[in-house]
């Protein structure tokens, strides 16, 4: 009987071993991830600079931006893949520069602020047919 159950025991292995393994998918995600996460990272440091050298509490820095605590906290780990969004927010809670475009040619910067100035114009005009 014992031999048996050693031999199915060692069918159940080779079954389970002849599985297609994943661990080269997930090493190639976490690679991949590895841009977003030390930029998450770097912000994260940023921010928490700010909260000490100012002496503000993260749960002020929450309320200014409009979330929870417990949100603010998971950012301020490092290791949230932030949208554009929440960065936007960050900005603005703390009045720090966390992301910038750069733009070797300032007349096309300006150039894009006017072009969106004129589409908010268009925009915001009255509907002729109405």
């Amino acid at each position: 009987m014992n031999h048996i159950m050693n031999k199915n025991k060692l069918k159940e292995r080779i079954a389970h071993s002849a599985k297609k393994s994943h661990w080269i998918e997930g090493a190639r995600n976490r690679i991949a991830e590895d841009g977003w996460r030390e930029v998450s990272f770097l912000i994260a440091l940023k921010i928490l600079r700010y909260i000490r050298e100012n002496e503000i509490t993260q749960k002020a820095i929450a309320q200014n931006m409009g979330c929870s605590p417990q949100f603010l906290n998971k950012i301020l780990k490092g290791r949230e893949n932030l949208t554009l969004e929440t960065i936007f927010k960050l900005q603005e809670a703390t009045g720090l520069k966390l992301i910038q475009i750069p733009s070797e040619d300032k007349q096309v910067m300006y150039k894009g602020l006017e072009d969106y100035a004129e589409l908010q114009n268009v925009v915001n005009e009255p509907d002729p047919s109405e």
